[in-house]
Protein backbone atom coordinates (compact mmCIF):
# COMPACT_ATOMS: atom_id res chain seq x y z
CA UNK A 1 0.00 0.00 0.00
CA UNK A 2 2.59 2.06 0.78
CA UNK A 3 4.34 1.34 -2.43
CA UNK A 4 1.80 2.70 -4.46
CA UNK A 5 0.96 5.52 -2.49
CA UNK A 6 5.03 6.59 -3.50
CA UNK A 7 4.39 5.87 -7.16
CA UNK A 8 1.41 7.51 -7.00
CA UNK A 9 3.51 10.62 -5.73
CA UNK A 10 6.28 10.58 -7.50
CA UNK A 11 3.86 10.25 -10.90
CA UNK A 12 1.70 13.40 -9.79
CA UNK A 13 5.21 15.27 -8.63
CA UNK A 14 6.84 14.35 -12.04
CA UNK A 15 3.78 15.46 -13.81
CA UNK A 16 2.97 19.32 -11.64
CA UNK A 17 6.97 19.65 -12.36
CA UNK A 18 6.50 18.78 -16.35
CA UNK A 19 3.63 21.04 -16.34
CA UNK A 20 4.85 23.97 -14.41
CA UNK A 21 8.05 23.63 -15.86
CA UNK A 22 6.87 23.28 -19.27
CA UNK A 23 8.91 19.83 -19.98
CA UNK A 24 11.81 18.85 -18.96
CA UNK A 25 13.88 21.41 -19.96
CA UNK A 26 11.58 24.70 -19.29
CA UNK A 27 11.84 27.22 -21.38
CA UNK A 28 12.97 30.98 -20.23
CA UNK A 29 10.90 33.63 -22.15
CA UNK A 30 13.74 36.41 -20.55
CA UNK A 31 16.49 38.26 -22.23
CA UNK A 32 19.76 37.25 -19.91
CA UNK A 33 21.23 34.23 -21.74
CA UNK A 34 22.70 32.81 -18.52
CA UNK A 35 19.90 32.50 -16.72
CA UNK A 36 18.44 29.84 -19.42
CA UNK A 37 21.83 28.16 -19.27
CA UNK A 38 21.39 27.77 -15.46
CA UNK A 39 17.98 26.90 -15.61
CA UNK A 40 18.58 23.97 -18.17
CA UNK A 41 22.06 23.11 -16.11
CA UNK A 42 19.41 22.18 -13.10
CA UNK A 43 16.96 20.75 -15.09
CA UNK A 44 16.84 16.67 -15.36
CA UNK A 45 16.91 15.09 -18.65
CA UNK A 46 14.52 12.48 -19.24
CA UNK A 47 16.21 9.52 -18.62
CA UNK A 48 18.11 10.59 -15.81
CA UNK A 49 14.89 11.26 -14.05
CA UNK A 50 13.67 7.87 -14.90
CA UNK A 51 16.95 6.21 -13.33
CA UNK A 52 16.76 8.51 -10.88
CA UNK A 53 13.41 7.71 -9.72
CA UNK A 54 13.92 4.08 -10.26
CA UNK A 55 16.46 3.96 -7.54
CA UNK A 56 14.62 5.64 -5.26
CA UNK A 57 11.80 3.40 -5.18
CA UNK A 58 14.48 0.22 -5.42
CA UNK A 59 16.29 2.32 -2.15
CA UNK A 60 12.60 2.56 -0.59
CA UNK A 61 12.51 -1.43 -0.76
CA UNK A 62 16.00 -1.67 0.41
CA UNK A 63 15.23 0.79 3.87
CA UNK A 64 11.85 -0.84 4.48
CA UNK A 65 13.40 -4.27 3.93
CA UNK A 66 16.15 -3.08 6.18
CA UNK A 67 13.80 -2.20 8.73
CA UNK A 68 11.52 -4.77 8.70
CA UNK A 69 14.53 -7.10 9.28
CA UNK A 70 15.99 -4.96 12.27
CA UNK A 71 12.56 -4.89 13.71
CA UNK A 72 11.70 -9.04 13.35
CA UNK A 73 15.55 -9.16 15.15
CA UNK A 74 14.89 -6.80 18.23
CA UNK A 75 11.24 -7.18 18.69
CA UNK A 76 11.60 -3.60 20.10
CA UNK A 77 10.93 -0.59 18.52
CA UNK A 78 13.35 1.46 20.86
CA UNK A 79 17.19 0.63 19.97
CA UNK A 80 15.33 -0.21 16.08
CA UNK A 81 15.05 3.18 15.63
CA UNK A 82 18.54 4.33 15.66
CA UNK A 83 19.84 0.95 14.53
CA UNK A 84 17.78 1.78 11.24
CA UNK A 85 18.50 5.32 10.93
CA UNK A 86 22.45 5.74 12.10
CA UNK A 87 23.68 3.67 9.19
CA UNK A 88 21.71 4.98 6.54
CA UNK A 89 22.79 8.30 7.52
CA UNK A 90 26.70 7.18 7.72
CA UNK A 91 26.15 5.14 3.97
CA UNK A 92 25.18 8.12 2.49
CA UNK A 93 27.80 10.77 4.36
CA UNK A 94 30.36 8.04 3.90
CA UNK A 95 29.66 8.03 -0.42
CA UNK A 96 29.65 11.81 -0.31
CA UNK A 97 33.21 11.78 1.67
CA UNK A 98 34.77 9.52 -1.14
CA UNK A 99 32.89 10.64 -4.11
CA UNK A 100 34.69 14.15 -3.41
CA UNK A 101 37.75 12.58 -3.05
CA UNK A 102 37.41 10.98 -6.14
CA UNK A 103 36.32 13.74 -8.22
CA UNK A 104 39.60 15.71 -7.06
CA UNK A 105 41.76 12.80 -8.43
CA UNK A 106 39.58 13.27 -11.89
CA UNK A 107 39.68 16.70 -12.00
CA UNK A 108 43.62 17.17 -11.50
CA UNK A 109 44.04 14.47 -14.17
CA UNK A 110 42.21 16.77 -16.08
CA UNK A 111 44.04 19.54 -15.26
CA UNK A 112 47.56 17.94 -15.76
CA UNK A 113 46.55 16.92 -19.63
CA UNK A 114 46.10 20.37 -20.31
CA UNK A 115 49.20 21.53 -18.95
CA UNK A 116 51.23 18.61 -20.41
CA UNK A 117 49.25 19.89 -24.33
CA UNK A 118 50.77 23.61 -23.69
CA UNK A 119 54.24 22.02 -22.86
CA UNK A 120 53.93 23.46 -19.15
CA UNK A 121 55.70 20.42 -16.97
CA UNK A 122 56.08 22.10 -13.77
CA UNK A 123 52.17 22.71 -13.32
CA UNK A 124 51.67 19.34 -15.19
CA UNK A 125 53.85 17.88 -12.32
CA UNK A 126 51.60 19.71 -9.63
CA UNK A 127 48.73 18.64 -10.49
CA UNK A 128 49.71 15.06 -11.02
CA UNK A 129 50.97 14.78 -7.87
CA UNK A 130 47.52 16.71 -6.24
CA UNK A 131 45.93 13.41 -8.27
CA UNK A 132 48.23 11.13 -6.81
CA UNK A 133 47.58 11.99 -3.17
CA UNK A 134 43.94 11.13 -4.09
CA UNK A 135 43.89 7.74 -6.08
CA UNK A 136 43.19 6.05 -3.23
CA UNK A 137 39.79 7.26 -3.30
CA UNK A 138 38.88 6.03 -6.57
CA UNK A 139 39.08 2.03 -5.89
CA UNK A 140 36.75 2.88 -2.90
CA UNK A 141 34.74 4.71 -4.73
CA UNK A 142 34.66 2.13 -7.62
CA UNK A 143 33.69 -0.38 -4.54
CA UNK A 144 30.93 1.57 -2.88
CA UNK A 145 29.03 2.02 -6.46
CA UNK A 146 28.32 -1.84 -5.68
CA UNK A 147 28.21 -1.86 -1.93
CA UNK A 148 26.60 1.07 -0.98
CA UNK A 149 23.02 1.41 -1.98
CA UNK A 150 22.61 4.55 -1.19
CA UNK A 151 25.65 5.64 -2.63
CA UNK A 152 23.57 8.05 -5.56
CA UNK A 153 22.40 10.19 -2.68
CA UNK A 154 25.60 10.81 -1.28
CA UNK A 155 27.34 11.73 -4.53
CA UNK A 156 23.79 13.98 -5.29
CA UNK A 157 24.26 15.84 -2.04
CA UNK A 158 27.97 17.11 -3.36
CA UNK A 159 26.22 18.81 -6.45
CA UNK A 160 26.76 22.28 -6.62
CA UNK A 161 24.31 25.02 -7.57
CA UNK A 162 24.34 24.85 -10.92
CA UNK A 163 25.64 21.64 -11.94
CA UNK A 164 23.91 19.38 -14.03
CA UNK A 165 22.98 15.86 -12.11
CA UNK A 166 23.55 12.53 -14.50
CA UNK A 167 23.82 8.97 -13.25
CA UNK A 168 25.90 6.88 -16.04
CA UNK A 169 24.58 3.65 -17.04
CA UNK A 170 26.85 1.74 -15.54
CA UNK A 171 26.39 3.36 -11.97
CA UNK A 172 22.95 3.00 -12.50
CA UNK A 173 23.21 -1.01 -13.16
CA UNK A 174 25.39 -1.34 -10.15
CA UNK A 175 22.56 0.48 -7.99
CA UNK A 176 19.67 -1.28 -9.02
CA UNK A 177 21.47 -4.99 -8.29
CA UNK A 178 22.80 -3.37 -4.97
CA UNK A 179 19.36 -2.63 -4.00
CA UNK A 180 18.17 -5.81 -5.30
CA UNK A 181 20.88 -8.06 -3.57
CA UNK A 182 19.97 -6.23 -0.25
CA UNK A 183 16.43 -6.12 -0.53
CA UNK A 184 16.35 -9.72 -1.20
CA UNK A 185 18.61 -10.83 1.52
CA UNK A 186 16.93 -8.67 3.85
CA UNK A 187 13.72 -9.89 3.26
CA UNK A 188 15.23 -13.61 3.27
CA UNK A 189 16.91 -13.59 6.93
CA UNK A 190 14.13 -11.44 7.78
CA UNK A 191 11.15 -14.55 6.69
CA UNK A 192 13.66 -17.06 8.29
CA UNK A 193 13.87 -15.39 11.64
CA UNK A 194 10.17 -14.49 11.86
CA UNK A 195 9.55 -18.50 11.02
CA UNK A 196 11.49 -19.70 14.14
CA UNK A 197 9.90 -17.13 16.06
CA UNK A 198 7.47 -18.18 19.17
CA UNK A 199 4.55 -15.98 18.83
CA UNK A 200 2.07 -17.11 21.69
Amino acid sequence: FTFALLIIYVGFSTILGTIFGKGFFPNYSGEEEYIKEMIKSQTLDSATLVRFVIIGLLSYVTITSFAVFIGTLLRNIGPSIPLIIIPLVLLSLVALYIYVGASYYYDNIESAKEYLEIGNNEMYNYYMEMANSYESYVGIDNALQIFDPFYIYGMIMNTTFGEHIQISSPLFTKQVLSNICYSGLFSFFGALIFTHRDLK
